[in-house]
């Protein structure tokens, strides 16, 4: 053990776990350390113009204790001398005593899935072609339309991680993440226009000039004002709707600590079929070149596709090693943390979804994006959104709607195919969906959605 005064700052990250670890195996039964080293670099445009750019560098450790049965966590950034390590150590102790039974073991061995998340490319990414990047789009999106105040953002972030505990296992892995962002605000009399475009990948592959064009053209499909009344209607839900609106919903709703809660309308519907035949639904954390992507979880899981409806059948929950203990199965893989809190059951932000069999062919459109969120039950009945754009005519974009209220209940979901649909802008496919990158995922067509006008916002 080094010495108290040690100087840490020049310790890799590996050691620098190993040295924690080896101060905490002796005064617990379990203990695990998760250590990260973060570099990102935002550049930030506000009102046609450069913001802010800045690099930020983050390290931190984590240390999860079972001590006497039950959970201690404590946290730092405060990485200098050894006696900081030694505090971490006698914090976890200390809070154990307030903490949860443990329900759960740590893995032996951590056999990582083979999956590439990492693009030198990123990060040899220089500043000025970062800001270069982002002007491009601004220009782009302006030369459409002066009037047009945009906003824009480029971001690049490396990623280590290193994952140890005293059963013995241990893993590393490191990871990029390249993200773009485009939009703008059209103020016209008493109409506020706001649309947005974003991508986000492990390497630099997207396109910038292709992201500002698809803001332009929502821009000038959005500009004609329709009328809506209150009534029911058909809508489709283009992708960003989808994942905004329903995916969201059904991810809370499939957590396995929503369903041992009971808070889930779900809880009691595996096996069952809940959801149209042409509904199948897989978290997966394999796909290479995607930010959410993994080799194993913040426990040290092997991460692996898991399907979650499977023909509008029900088919897993996800879990955390705790929840899964407590509700006495395996987890699944998806113990993911914060950098100061205890791993629960999540998908990563930008986990790829698949999604089958949409098929909604006359009826075209391009953003029904939902805003407001919803949590345990109250997913499942009411609740009271805006949607941005909602769209209908079989043939044509009438253009965006802004004061509307609809409440839908995504358990109904039951996506119908118009009658001599001919158009070929969606069709039925499998398609690969993220929640940041819904602009891949199908559309999703209801023939009846209740609508309300209103004018008092």
């Amino acid at each position: 053990m080094a010495n108290p005064t040690t100087h840490l700052t020049d310790l890799s990250l590996h050691d620098l776990a190993i040295q924690l670890l080896d101060r905490a195996s002796g005064r617990v039964e379990l203990a695990e350390v998760y250590a990260y080293d973060t570099t990102s670099t935002p550049v930030d445009f506000e009102a046609n113009r450069l913001k802010s750019l800045e690099t930020k560098d983050t390290r931190g450790i984590a240390l999860r204790v079972v001590k006497d049965g039950r959970v201690g966590l404590a946290t730092t950034t405060r990485l200098r001398a050894g006696s900081d390590l030694d505090q971490v150590v006698a914090d976890a102790v200390a809070l154990s005593v307030f903490g949860a039974e443990a329900k759960f073991d740590l893995p032996g061995h951590i056999v990582p899935t083979p999956v590439t998340i990492y693009d030198q490319a990123t990060s040899d990414l220089t500043v000025e072609t970062m800001v270069g990047l982002g002007q491009e789009m601004i220009d782009h999106v302006r030369a459409y339309d002066a009037d047009i105040l945009c906003e824009a953002g480029v971001r690049r972030a490396i990623e280590s991680v290193v994952l140890v505990n005293s059963r013995g296992g241990e893993g590393a892995y490191r990871k990029s993440s390249y993200a773009l962002v485009i939009g703008g605000q059209l103020i016209r009399d008493t109409d506020f226009l706001s649309i947005w475009e974003y991508d986000t990948q492990c390497g630099v592959t997207i396109d910038a000039k292709a992201l500002a064009e698809a803001a332009v053209r929502k821009f000038e499909m959005a500009k004609p004002i329709a009328q809506v009344r209150t009534a029911r209607m058909p809508v489709i839900f283009t992708p960003r709707g989808v994942a905004s609106v329903l995916l969201s919903r059904f991810g809370v709703s499939l957590s396995g600590k929503s369903v041992l809660q009971g808070s889930s309308a779900l809880s009691e519907k595996r096996g069952e079929t809940v959801f149209d035949a042409r509904l199948s639904l897989a978290d997966d954390a394999t796909i290479s070149g995607v930010s959410g992507a993994a080799p194993f979880d913040d426990e040290g899981t092997t991460t692996r596709r898991l399907e979650l409806i499977r023909h509008g059948v029900v088919d897993a929950f996800y879990y955390d090693r705790q929840t899964a203990g407590l509700a006495g199965t395996e987890t699944t893989g998806h113990g993911y943390r914060g950098a100061e809190t205890l791993p629960s059951p999540s998908r990563e932000p930008s986990r790829w979804v698949r999604v089958c069999a949409m098929r909604a062919r006359q009826w075209i459109g391009h953003d029904a994006h939902g805003r407001g969120t919803g949590f345990g039950r109250t997913v499942w009945d009411r609740w009271p959104v805006e949607p941005r754009r909602l769209h209908r005519c079989p043939a044509h974009v009438a253009g965006a709607v802004g004061r509307v209220l609809h409440s839908p209940n995504p358990s109904e979901v039951r996506p119908r195919q118009p009658a001599g649909a001919t158009s070929a802008m969606i069709r039925r496919t499998s398609v690969h969906l993220a929640c940041l990158h819904d602009r891949h995922a199908p559309a999703v067509w209801r023939s009846s959605l209740l609508a309300g006008a209103s004018s008092s916002f």
